[in-house]
């Protein structure tokens, strides 16, 4: 089984420097684009392992060499198995500026969860939500109590937010994100739609989506990136049964989440024709697209809303999977070409012109085109 294997080292040079100690070791980190940037550098747990002998990867010690200021970091174990599977930290980097990192074997135990940026919860409560945020943006998906009383929708909705805390646990505390309170609300309509950037197959010019999804898994949960994993009910496609798995995950001080489907099926030679919907809204304006096929950015800055303004959607997808760009009454479709392949990622998410990070569309698609820089679909 063949997947598209997306990575967050383009424009940044990673260099391992070699060392005879296993106790220590340097790493350069580049930034080769035109502006500053915000670099998430994620190492794996092999590399790790084969550099450093490591008892307990909390002892590790993270440290900027331009000014010997300790880096926060997270380990990664997405099998939850106990074993290292990577490590990821973040770092500001100037235009053409390089940093070297030392990582090394410490002696106490880290403890960075004050710091924690991200946050991820299923929401029974609330008819099985699933809810995830930064300290930008927030969204949700919906799960089977909610199926249960007739909505059914495998949309992705947003929740803006002016505030750079952690709302989810308060907002549906109170049970009134609806209002603006002055840090944001859930004003996003995704009814049965794929709302912002969620995948369908495409079966005769239709759209086969699947239903809310039926179990969640979640894999890690900060401080700098949190991960889940949906997984939906069989349904039919051209004739075979399929089943789908949605692993998303969201890095801290980012808009866009990286979103990997994968669709399990005995039809070995099964054809998939997948396609990723943005929602459209009307508003006192018509709004703003932008379109780069030759570069995978879809950029969509939503009519303005009377009460509260404009909210942003964005996709990035590797451009040599993309067939066309598909207008319809309710969607702007990003349909890819046939494939056998069953699995494919792409990166979606959203923005809100009052959370004081985008002002206008230029700012918006100037963030989508760097953070495109960025990661190699």
């Amino acid at each position: 089984m063949k997947h598209i294997v997306l990575t967050f080292l383009i424009g940044i040079a990673l260099l391992f420097n070699g060392c005879q100690s296993k106790r220590s070791f340097h790493l350069s980190v580049g930034n080769t684009t035109d502006t500053s940037i915000v670099k998430t550098v994620e190492i794996k747990g092999s590399e790790l392992l084969n550099k450093l002998d490591i008892e307990n990867p909390k002892t590790l010690l993270l440290i900027d060499e331009s000014d010997k200021l300790e880096i926060p970091y997270q380990i990664i174990d997405t099998n939850k198995n106990g074993k290292l599977d990577g490590l990821i930290f973040q770092i500001n980097l100037k235009q053409n500026q390089t940093k070297n990192i030392r990582i090394e074997t410490g002696k106490s135990v880290k403890d960075y969860s004050n710091l924690t940026k991200v946050y991820a919860k299923f929401v029974p409560e609330r008819k099985d939500d699933f809810a995830w945020e930064n300290d930008r943006i927030a969204f949700r998906m919906y799960g089977p109590a909610l199926e249960a009383t007739g909505e059914i929708s495998n949309g992705i909705d947003v929740w803006v937010k002016s505030t750079k805390e952690l709302i989810l646990d308060k907002w549906y505390k109170g049970e009134d994100y609806h209002t603006d309170h002055g840090e944001g609300l859930d004003y996003y309509k995704v009814g049965p739609s794929l709302g912002c950037g969620g995948s369908a197959l495409m079966e005769s010019d239709t759209l086969n989506k699947s239903k809310n999804f039926v179990n969640w898994k979640l894999i890690v949960n900060g401080p700098i990136r949190a991960m889940f994993q949906l997984s939906y009910a069989p349904r039919k496609y051209n004739g075979a049964e399929v089943t789908e798995v949605k692993r998303i995950s969201l890095d801290a001080g980012e808009n866009l989440n990286k979103v990997q489907v994968t669709y399990n099926s005995k039809n070995e030679n099964l054809i998939y024709k997948n396609v990723i919907g943005i929602v459209k809204h009307p508003g006192l304006d018509s709004g703003k697209v932008f379109f780069d096929k030759e570069k995978g950015i879809f950029a969509y800055w939503e009519p303005t809303n009377k009460e509260h303004g404009n909210t942003a959607v964005g996709v990035l997808v590797n451009p040599k999977i993309i067939d066309k760009l598909k207008e319809t009454n309710q969607h702007y479709l990003i349909v890819l070409k046939p494939t056998k392949e069953n699995s494919f990622s792409y990166y979606t998410g959203a923005a809100w012109n009052k959370s004081g990070d985008f002002k206008n569309f230029n700012e918006w698609k100037n963030y989508l085109s760097i953070f495109n820089t960025k990661i190699k679909l």
